[in-house]
């Protein structure tokens, strides 16, 4: 199994919200964690490289839909 950053998007109370969360792919599955996802590091470099993560993958992926 794999995971990467992507954007997601769902509708609450009739807004549409959009996140990142984590997705976790395999052979067969697709998932993505419950909450959206925070950058973080424990120092800024880490934190500027956290959310170059972040921007590179939801550029790569598709929004996925989420409930």
């Amino acid at each position: 199994m794999t995971w990467h950053y992507q954007a997601t998007h769902r509708e609450c109370d009739g807004a549409d919200i959009y996140e990142v969360r984590e997705a976790y792919t395999g052979p067969a599955a697709v998932g993505w964690t419950e909450d959206a996802m925070s950058p973080s590091g424990t120092t800024l470099e880490e934190l500027v490289e956290d959310l170059a993560m972040m921007l590179a993958d939801v550029v790569k992926y598709p929004v996925l839909e989420v409930d």
